[in-house]
């Protein structure tokens, strides 16, 4: 009972004791969940939605990696703004296509320098 009152204390007298309450970036009922079926990282929901990275970590603080992970065998499910939502259900093949694309992209850049490093490793050896 005694948290209980301090609760209402400071609620009820918050200006007198120079406690300004800041206002919520979005309110929990604007937001729904979808399934995610395929990994995504939150820079490449931001750049397709048009939503900031934080407001993402808001809204999913379970994903500390700023991705949300895909498995076969369970769904994760990501908690966006309902205008956003229904963005994501609207053109989610092509978002997936997105991400596709990218892994490809960045699975060629790796492989790249990989290579590169591999004939720096060769052209060592035969000045050698």
């Amino acid at each position: 009972m005694p948290a209980f009152l301090a609760t209402m204390y400071i609620y009820e007298y918050h200006k007198e004791h120079g406690i300004v309450p800041n206002r919520a970036i979005i309110k929990h009922f604007a937001t729904d969940t979808i399934g995610i079926k395929q990994q995504i990282s939150f820079k490449q929901i931001s750049d397709l939605l048009d939503i900031p990275v934080a407001q993402l970590q808001l809204l999913n603080p379970s994903f500390k990696l700023n991705v949300v992970p895909s498995y076969n065998d369970k769904m994760h499910f990501l908690r966006l703004p309902t205008d956003k939502v229904a963005m994501f259900t609207s053109n989610e093949d092509k978002i997936y296509a997105y991400v596709e694309h990218e892994a490809k992209k960045e699975s060629v850049r790796i492989t790249n320098t990989a290579l590169r490093k591999i004939l720096r490793g060769l052209r060592r050896e035969a000045i050698l």
